[in-house]
């Protein structure tokens, strides 16, 4: 009698593909020879993982080796390693964390294939980017650094397998992006320069040679795509331009002003939020829609001064849809589960985003293409999924304050805030995310709401200071979290399940510097000095209330320079204004570390709180009889303010006045006139106007001083998260008393 022992491998294999993955372990059980049979079968192991990872939504180990080059015992570990992760995740357990502390803020953190990061740090005097490899025994081990002229603002990272490219935007008195490699060479590891794009900032994009980016010369009104390897720079114009030969001669560049179809001036600020390249287009997200763009040829044939054909406008969910702050993109395709040996695999698979706004809402949206539509613009289209309801995460006054996309797009991290909170409890919160692969299950997620699924939060024990955590990277495929903070703390959390995966089944090692026609920049393995703006190396003396030094003023009125006015009753002679020191506080760099984040309810940061703009806040006139009359340019839009500094009411309206007006009288009267009839843009500012970034900062701040001032130590990570609720609101009230008791007013 033939039994299934001696049976041949071909109909082993066949009855075999018939059991779930729990039968096939108990089959493994009977004996040696079984157990041996079902281990050596290759095509039952790569179907059971095509199952396993269907069912769970997840994806390979990018870094993993190829099918075809894994025998069965590493597919097993792939297997049994995801599904621990998995229950790792919704039970927060933890294997191991390790936290190192560092003399700078940590103003950027990315991981490299489960097993290595990058860390960028900064104060006023000096300026690092740190390759650390990670081990189970060993923690962070340092293996590479470079010094930079400025803090890095923020950054991307390519990993092309062959090699490792990033872009960081860095600030200085004139900001860039740097383009490097990391990998390693004959001497260890090695970053190496390979481009910088001067006056370009706020990375959204890296792409091969393509570098985007959200502001450039200190203009944030469009965005804009680099070339690193010839220069080639284009504009993404953010609204179809019909050029009027009444208002328009041509298409307009970034200098002249934007007009509406019917030839009227449009004051409206959009800015990008996020950018990728989905298969020929640009997609780009701003403050509330979505825009798409047929991708050229940045080549050397390339006009410098040629906009980007604009396609499509998707908005964002409603009139009343809060304004992006973030945004992540995946593309989910079956197929790749197994490396394209699935037929399910789509041509054109469909783009999802991960939107975070201002109020700390996660919500996502989907955009498809319709091959069989009548022409291109109405080839795409966007469903948005509601935001997460609040219930799923601990109640109504939970928020976001900063959120990461993690490696293979299946969970989102996020430092959550109880806003109702007088301290603003905080955790670490993972968030499924159940992202649909065709047009029907796209349908179905958006009818059921299930596009943001279940959550977990993260053990606090090892973690830095959670309310100022500022940077967060997540590898779910691996089971790594690295979270960064603007006091200097770093740590690093593996999951269980993170050692379940044989190394030799990981492409995990950095690769090797390749050889390259394109002449290197100069790399600084030393402290260089950093080229700060005044401002920052004076901020502690400014914010200690004593007159501002002399560079700092000439510093400021060098960008505000213009010509001479000739409008009654308006001035730009900036020595004789009252509140020059308000208006001279540049963008942020450190973020939650920087001095006088939160005492800056006036001037230029109350105006980047409101606008929520990236680029500079530029005076142009001021009101010489009422000196809280002031307008001012955002990029290539004008703004007025008025209203009292000393009531802290103040009111933001857009002028209906291109830039290049501003010194015609007659137009700034008209203009003016048109304003004041309409409502205000912003009015007081006020908690739902706040940051979340900023309200977490002034709390660790206040107990960061009161624990030093009364000796109790430095406020920590170690010490703040062992802390319960309440001791975290008696520690509150006794610091309410204090500064009753100190004459600190907040």
């Amino acid at each position: 009698m033939l039994s299934l022992l001696s049976a041949p491998a071909d109909v082993q294999t066949s009855i075999f593909n018939l059991l779930s993955l729990q039968n096939i372990a108990r089959l493994r059980q009977v004996c040696r020879k079984m157990n041996a049979d079902i281990s050596a079968d290759k095509q039952l192991w790569v179907r059971l993982l095509c199952s396993v990872m269907e069912s769970l939504g997840r994806t390979l180990v990018p870094y993993s080796r190829y099918l075809e080059n894994a025998d069965t015992r590493h597919i097993e570990a792939w297997i049994r390693s995801s599904l621990e992760l998995e229950r790792s995740y919704a039970t927060s357990s933890t294997l191991r964390s390790w936290t190192i502390q560092e003399t700078f803020s940590i103003t950027w953190v990315k991981l490299l294939r489960g097993r290595w990061c990058l860390i960028a740090m900064s104060n006023s005097t000096e300026s690092r980017l740190r390759l650390f490899e990670l081990s189970i025994a060993n923690g962070f081990s340092l293996r590479a650094e470079t010094f930079l002229p400025g803090p890095v603002i923020n950054g991307l990272v390519e990993d092309g397998c062959k090699h490792i490219h990033m872009a960081i935007s860095i600030r200085t008195r004139n900001s860039f992006i740097r383009v490097l490699s990391v990998g390693a060479c004959s001497d260890g590891f090695l970053f190496r320069s390979l481009a910088e794009i001067r006056g370009a900032s706020h990375v959204q994009l890296l792409h091969g040679p393509l570098v985007g980016f959200s502001v450039y010369e200190g203009d944030d009104s469009y965005p804009r795509v680099a070339n690193w390897y010839t220069g080639k720079i284009m504009t993404l114009f953010p609204k179809r331009y019909e050029p009027l030969p009444s208002v328009l001669a041509q298409v307009p560049s970034p200098l002249t002003a934007r007009y509406n179809a019917d030839g009227t001036f449009d004051p409206t600020h959009e800015i990008c939020r996020a950018m990728t390249v989905w298969n020929r287009y640009f997609v780009v997200v701003f403050d509330a829609a979505v825009h798409i763009y047929l991708k050229p040829d940045l080549g050397d044939s390339y006009l410098q001064t040629s906009p980007a054909l604009l396609l499509s406008i998707l908005p964002l969910g409603s009139q009343s849809f809060n304004p992006v702050k973030s945004a992540y993109f995946t593309q989910r395709d079956i197929g790749e589960t197994c490396k394209k040996l699935s037929d399910r695999s789509s041509p054109f698979p469909p783009l999802h985003i991960i939107i975070h706004t201002f109020k700390g809402t996660l919500s996502a949206a989907t955009i498809s293409f319709d091959s069989d539509a009548p022409n291109m613009c109405s080839a795409f289209s966007l469903v948005y999924h509601p935001h997460l309801t609040q219930e799923e995460i601990g109640g109504n006054s939970i928020r976001a304050a900063c959120v990461s996309l993690s490696s293979s797009s299946v969970y989102a991290a996020s430092l959550m805030v109880n806003c109702e909170s007088s301290f603003l409890s905080s955790q670490i919160v993972l968030t499924a995310l159940h992202l649909p692969s065709d047009q029907h299950d796209i349908k179905v997620s958006a009818q059921m709401h299930k596009f943001l699924g279940s959550c977990s939060a993260v053990s606090a024990q090892e973690l830095p200071v959670l309310h100022l955590v500022q940077c967060i990277d997540f590898d779910d495929a691996r089971g790594v979290l690295l979270l960064g903070s603007s006091i200097g703390e770093v740590s690093c959390t593996l999951f269980s399940g993170y050692e379940s995966i044989y190394p030799e089944s990981l492409l995990d090692d950095l690769p090797p510097l390749a050889e390259s026609d394109i002449p290197y920049l100069d790399n600084y393995p030393e402290p260089i000095p950093v080229d700060m703006i005044s401002y920052l190396s004076h901020e502690v003396l400014l914010e200690e209330g004593e007159e501002a030094p002399q560079e700092v003023v000439d510093e400021a009125l060098l960008l505000w320079s213009g010509p001479d006015v000739n409008i009654a009753g308006w001035s730009n002679d900036w020595s004789r204004f009252k509140y020059l020191a308000n208006w001279m506080m540049p963008p942020p760099v450190w973020g939650l570390a920087q001095p006088k984040l939160q005492e800056g309810a006036t001037g230029s940061h109350y105006v980047r709180t409101c606008l929520r703009n990236l680029g500079d806040i530029v005076p142009v006139l001021y009101k010489e009889s009422c000196h809280d009359i002031l307008i001012f340019r955002a990029g290539q839009r004008l703004f007025i303010l008025y209203g009292s500094y000393e009531e802290e009411t103040v009111y933001i309206n857009a002028l209906r006045l291109p830039v290049d007006q501003i010194f015609n009288a007659h137009r700034v009267q008209e203009a003016l006139e048109s304003t004041f009839q309409r409502s205000n843009l912003h009015g007081r500012l006020s908690d739902e106007v706040l940051d979340l970034y900023e309200r977490l900062a002034e709390i660790a701040f206040r107990i960061g001083r009161f624990m030093e001032r009364t000796g109790r130590g430095k406020l920590v990570g170690a010490v703040s998260n062992a802390w319960s609720d309440s001791e975290w609101t008696n520690l509150w009230l006794e610091i309410q008393w204090y500064e009753i008791r100190e004459g600190i007013k907040y």
